[in-house]
């Protein structure tokens, strides 16, 4: 299912050129051979330091330039051939959003033989906890939770030294940038009535009115808007729930260049492909109207390209590498094919 996916396209080419009257020896037409990684010979690790910047959660730190990362994760690892990391032991970033400092998941349904450990790095407090195979080291600022977490899955033996100099190296780097640049600075300079496009700002909701209202109970969000209006896009519609349960979501085209993704041009970039799914609020009959659709070339309605229009759109945003989701009431569909 596409709503899983790593957001990253891969395109292989074949060009091939003929001509009227052309002459000469004939074209090679098998494939391209593709070479794997050749780890025999592997390049040279990478030296000193690389800085990373996060300018939707608001933070920096430096880590060892050896290391890899998917840009769409805060995953760090050694790469294919390196031996410096154990094998499978990786970096992980986890952020969340608590009112207050909580222990990280991890380590409230963790092993119990965790020991805890309080240090300041950098200006920071940080909560060391640590088992045999894995550690979380966690601090807090501003309503904002980062901990850092290294091990391997599955969990192994002792940690590598050379994870546990790079989990050192991100701390003794880290800090948390301006709180006013922040997604959830951001998102409050929303206001109702604001226009984009064919859409207006109904509501704004934000951390600080979560905070205020015990009632409706935090989310975690860096906050919430919804707009009135409506949009006409072009995409197909897949099942990514289960058997049991159903969650119909819209994919927009333009993988191919065939349609431009809309997006729905916010005043600032929240760093999330918002438009790259839809999930249908109260969509229940989803999976009736598309059963309702004529047989497709492929023999069957999913998957295929249809025209949706939506309304009630609201946009949630998320910490992390926690994808924002865009939910939106289907008013319309029609087959494209």
């Amino acid at each position: 299912m596409r709503g899983t996916r790593v957001h990253a396209a891969i395109l292989i080419a074949f060009i091939s050129c003929s001509a009227a009257g052309q002459t000469g020896p004939p074209q090679d037409t098998q494939k391209p051979k593709v070479h794997g990684i050749d780890c025999q010979a592997p390049d040279p690790p990478a030296a000193g330091s690389t800085l990373y910047q996060d300018k939707v959660d608001g933070f920096e730190f430096m880590y060892p330039s050896f290391l890899h990362s998917d840009d769409s994760s805060l995953v760090f690892d050694d790469g294919p051939c390196s031996k410096s990391f154990h094998p499978n032991e990786v970096i992980v970033f986890r952020i969340s959003l608590p009112p207050a400092y909580e222990e990280p998941e991890a380590v409230r349904f963790g092993e119990k033989d965790t020991s805890v450990e309080t240090q300041v790095v950098n200006r920071l407090k940080w909560v060391k906890y640590s088992s045999r195979g894995q550690a979380d080291d966690c601090t807090f600022s501003n309503h904002e939770q980062v901990c850092i977490h290294g091990g391997a899955i599955p969990n192994g033996g002792e940690l590598s030294p050379a994870l546990v100099k790079a989990m050192q190296e991100m701390e003794s780097t880290f800090a948390f940038t301006v709180a006013s640049s922040r997604l959830d600075a951001r998102i409050a300079a929303v206001k109702a009535g604001d226009r984009f496009g064919s859409l207006t700002v109904r509501r704004v909701v934000t951390m600080a009115m979560e905070d205020r209202n015990p009632k409706r109970g935090y989310s975690g969000t860096y906050g919430e808007i919804y707009f009135t209006g409506s949009l006409k896009l072009v995409g197909s519609i897949e099942n990514d729930g289960t058997m049991h349960s159903a969650l119909w979501e819209f994919f927009p085209d333009g993988e191919d260049g065939s349609q431009t993704t809309v997006d729905l041009k916010l005043p600032f970039d929240p760093g999330k492909e918002l438009l790259d799914r839809i999930e249908f609020k109260g969509g229940l009959d989803v999976g009736e109207r598309m059963a309702k659709l004529p047989p497709s070339p492929n023999g069957t309605a999913a998957e295929q390209p249809v025209t949706i229009v939506v309304r009630n759109i609201a946009a949630i945003f998320n910490p992390g590498a926690g994808q924002s989701v865009v939910r939106a009431d289907l008013v319309s569909m029609v087959p494209n094919y």
